[in-house]
């Protein structure tokens, strides 16, 4: 599966890191973490067990990564992204996931002026 041509993030280093040192940006339903990086850069979908079972939790994080994968907006190939759903993301279908992610991708674009 593509991911526009970032990689997936993978180890706990690599969360930690993003999460202590990058910046955040948030909508209802998700959260957003970002951090500029030297090397390509790399993409993780976060779905915490306060969201229901695990087949739960799979669901939308499919619904994550295909949002991101069809959405338009161009990112830059040097920034790392971790997308964390909130509780509200049940109330979402893919169409608002789809709309939070295009206006976070904006939003990350627009801090680095691209």
């Amino acid at each position: 599966m593509k991911l526009k041509g970032l990689l997936p993030l993978k180890k706990n280093i690599e969360f930690k890191i993003i999460y202590n040192n990058g910046k955040s940006i948030s909508t209802k339903n998700l959260v957003l973490y970002f951090y500029k990086t030297n090397t390509k850069g790399k993409v993780g979908f976060v779905v915490s067990k306060k969201i229901g079972k695990a087949t739960v939790r799979n669901k939308y994080k499919r619904l994550m990564r295909e949002a991101f994968r069809n959405s338009p907006v161009e990112i830059n190939e040097y920034i790392n992204l971790i997308f964390l759903a909130r509780p509200k993301i049940v109330e979402a279908d893919y169409n608002v996931i789809m709309k939070d992610i295009v206006y976070l991708l904006k939003k990350v674009n627009k801090q680095y002026g691209e």
